[in-house]
């Protein structure tokens, strides 16, 4: 039984140990990129897809923190480097030209808005030159890929709930609570709230103080989830983020004992009868802003 345990742990070591050398690999590929050797760093990311796809065909399983940075690592590139002109350059394709039909149709458009649909000629003052609009637009083709990577590299990087939920439930149940069978995705939730409302956001010293069987099942979340201390984009999943897209988990808890760094009575004090379901941080955020 021993041997069986000691032979699980030495895999996992051995898989964790596997997944921090290509996520070294890959920070080497972002420098690579960013003092302009473009080449070698698709080299080095290629070569990280490829031991990947071989190590997912022979044992079943998925790496979803390497398969995030895998599919950020495009969008990292772009937004770091001084100029991606030369990237989108490469990558970009020349658009056809439009269909006669498209032509005729367009031209009856802007003559019915009054614009000119000439490439050449002078167009009044009152007019748009939309033919000239329309030649400097279609140059190129819209790649689904390049505008995926300008979505990622400036989308808005604050909290976003409906994100948190997707990604939590894009990993499934954890290892922890997988035999919980229907409740399983319930008791990681519930796990996370709980420990986020007594020990704050710094994964480090969330793990002090523990027991370590504990440190060891908190790891399992850690792991499964890619969970983080600081929220460094809106895909991050932190603690203080599972609270707010979980906060009916929260009040739950809250109505049941009492947790987290404020007592009850150093509330009714000044506000009698107040409901302890309201104390935590985000509590707030469900406050209606017309109140």
């Amino acid at each position: 039984m021993a041997d069986t345990k000691d032979a699980a742990e030495a895999k996992d070591l051995a898989e964790e140990t596997l997944e921090t050398t290509w996520q070294a690999k890959l920070q080497e590929a972002d420098a690579l990129r960013l003092a302009g050797n473009i080449a070698e760093a698709i080299t080095v990311k290629t070569e990280i897809k490829t031991e990947y796809a071989a190590y997912k065909a022979a044992t079943k399983k998925t790496l979803a923190d390497l398969e995030w940075s895998l599919r950020m690592m495009p969008a990292r590139w772009d937004a770091k480097a001084g100029s991606s002109r030369t990237t989108y350059t490469d990558r970009l394709e020349p658009k056809a030209g439009p269909s006669e039909q498209l032509t005729a149709a367009m031209e009856a458009a802007c003559r019915a808005m009054g614009l000119a649909s000439t490439e050449e000629g002078e167009a009044s003052a009152a007019e748009s030159n939309w033919g000239q609009v329309l030649a400097e637009l279609e140059d190129y083709s819209i790649s689904q890929t390049i505008i995926q990577e300008l979505k990622d590299a400036y989308e808005y990087q604050g909290f976003n709930a409906r994100l948190i939920v997707m990604r939590m439930g894009e990993r499934g149940v954890s290892e922890l609570h997988s035999e919980e069978g229907a409740a399983g995705a319930y008791m990681d939730r519930l796990t996370l709230v709980v420990i986020g409302l007594m020990r704050g956001a710094n994964l480090d010293k969330v793990r002090k103080g523990m027991r370590e069987e504990n440190k060891t099942k908190l790891d399992k979340l850690i792991k499964h989830f890619g969970l983080q201390s600081k929220p460094v984009d809106s895909a991050a999943i932190t603690l203080p983020r599972v609270i707010a897209t979980y906060p009916a988990i929260a009040m739950d808890v809250m109505k049941v004992v009492e947790v987290g760094p404020v007592r009850q009575s150093t509330m009714t004090g000044p506000v009698p009868g107040y409901p302890m379901q309201m104390m935590f941080s985000a509590f707030p955020s469900l406050i209606p802003a017309a109140c």
